[in-house]
């Protein structure tokens, strides 16, 4: 298997924040490839996190569908959920 397959394999997931250029990380490797990073609670505040997130909600350059991808969909693959 060639290195760069296993970036879209779906086996390999990166984090993304909510001030980084994600559509072009989504072109790149794949939507199915982007978690929201963060790590709650060693390094924020509730309140912090929620901001974050906010942010990232409220951009208007991605589709509502990739941002569930990012928030939701993916984590639960990750996670196996």
């Amino acid at each position: 298997v060639r290195p760069s397959e296993h970036l879209t394999s779906g086996r390999v997931f990166y984090p993304c924040e909510e001030d980084e250029d994600i559509i072009y990380l989504a072109r790149k490797i794949g939507a199915g490839a982007l978690v929201f990073a963060s790590d709650f609670p060693h390094e924020r505040s509730w309140e912090a996190m929620l901001r974050r997130v906010k942010v990232f909600i409220g951009r208007d350059d991605l589709d509502e569908h990739l941002k569930e991808q990012i928030l939701h969909t993916n984590a639960r693959s990750l996670y196996r959920l």
